[in-house]
């Protein structure tokens, strides 16, 4: 097989399997449980959206695929950020995943381009 349908096919198994991961993963995301800092439109590569979200303190990241999905599609707390991509927390083989909010379906990229991001963390219980 050609080297280059080689790393096609490749590609297009694993964004299929994250798609389907994220799917499986969304019954167990609890919105009401994850806060979100305010957003702002501003787009920026990977390493340095990383960074603005751990200057909100200790807890806080990049969303992961299953809540940027669960985000988008079960909430309308990210409405309006639209026809975009959207940084994941998670990379694989040099590509960090995302979401493409305008077509609502997962999106790859190299860490070097620039989208925008969400920063969120896990809400603590009341002692």
């Amino acid at each position: 097989m050609h080297p280059i349908r080689t790393l096609f096919y490749f590609t297009a198994v694993i964004f299929a399997s994250l798609i389907v991961i994220a799917t499986l993963n969304l019954s167990r995301v609890d919105l009401s449980k994850l806060a979100i800092a305010p957003t702002v439109n501003l787009q920026v590569d990977w390493p340095d959206a990383s960074a603005r979200c751990n200057e909100l303190g200790d807890e806080w990241r990049l969303a992961s695929i299953s809540e940027l999905v669960a985000l988008f599609y079960l909430s309308d707390r990210i409405d309006h950020i639209k026809n975009t991509d959207i940084w994941s927390n998670q990379s694989l083989l040099g590509y960090v995943f995302g979401l493409n909010t305008h077509a609502g379906i997962l999106s790859f990229d190299t860490p070097t381009d620039t989208d925008h991001y969400i920063c969120v963390h896990n809400r603590k219980r009341p002692a």
